[in-house]
């Protein structure tokens, strides 16, 4: 299992709740921007970090499959 930051969209939550708490001293409004940043934070973080293993698996398929083939062609001649 590969390790994760999407956790830390829960600090971000409760920064931006205490915020707009203080902002407009509605709790309500507060306790949404909670819930909404920290869920829609998680999922854009998640979403990032797997985009990102994956193009790091590609890139370093790419370069195996690139070492491998000068490798043949140098064993050919």
């Amino acid at each position: 299992m590969n390790r994760t930051y999407a956790y830390n969209s829960i600090i971000f939550g409760v920064l931006a709740a205490l915020w707009i708490g203080a902002s407009t001293d509605n709790l309500i409004l507060a306790g949404i921007t909670l819930v909404a940043v920290s869920i829609v934070g998680f999922i854009a973080i998640r979403f990032l970090e797997n985009m990102i293993s994956k193009g790091v698996d590609k890139a370093a398929d790419a370069a195996v499959d690139a070492f491998a083939r000068k490798k043949k062609e140098r064993e050919g001649k």
